[in-house]
């Protein structure tokens, strides 16, 4: 999946899956504070909602949980991130800033998904709740723990988190097998997706680790 063709589709609507489009949305996300942070920039805001707009069409959410729903879930993967600190303090307060973006930008016509969208963003703070979540939520989370997964995690996570810890991509590096080692999946798809990814991606962090460390 190429994400920024793949968010092309969503933002347009092309699966008529949500009602309306998210071009105002997108427009912002790219736009945002954050955007080129190392790390909590576009292209991770990008791939979580691509992401979970994967996932969500793959368990039928729209039928589960309705097209407004939908709309609801992709606008808070948008903005999970939104405004992010860039420093390793209490999630608590990236979410709170990324609440009060969203209720700063929402469109007159999405004030009623308000309160679902704040729901779903703050059930993406960090270390996560392990109780109590919506399946909107299992969504957002399994999306935004599969970055590790992804093709570019070396230069997304390895140097790009590295730099938002301040810490160095070496101790990054030695740290993420034991992340990896603790990753665990809430939706169905993610597991099925995600899961069998894991091992293989284990023993390439530790050839990884032989040759550069």
């Amino acid at each position: 999946m190429e994400t920024q063709n793949f968010l092309l589709k969503i933002v347009n609507n092309e699966d008529g899956l949500y009602h309306g489009n998210l071009r105002y949305y997108s427009k912002l996300m790219f736009n945002s504070p954050n955007s080129s942070y190392p790390y909590h920039n576009f292209r991770h805001m990008s791939y979580v909602t691509c992401t979970a707009y994967e996932c969500a069409k793959s368990i039928g959410y729209p039928k589960i949980m309705g097209k407004i729903s939908f709309r609801a879930l992709l606008i808070a993967a948008m903005f999970h991130d939104y405004n992010h600190s860039l420093e390793m303090i209490d999630d608590k307060i990236n979410i709170a800033s990324a609440v009060s973006s969203i209720e700063k930008y929402i469109l007159d016509e999405d004030i009623n998904l308000l309160p679902q969208i704040i729901i779903l963003i703050s059930e993406t703070e960090f270390p996560h709740v392990k109780h109590g979540f919506s399946l909107g939520g299992s969504i957002l989370r399994d999306a935004d723990l599969s970055q590790s997964l992804s093709d570019v995690w070396m230069q997304q996570v390895i140097f790009g988190l590295a730099a938002e810890m301040k810490i160095t991509p070496s101790e990054l590096l030695l740290m993420e097998v034991k992340y990896l080692q603790h990753l665990n999946f809430e939706t169905t798809w993610a597991k099925d997706k995600f899961g069998p990814m894991i091992i293989a991606k284990i023993h390439e962090v530790n050839e990884f680790i032989k040759i550069l460390l």
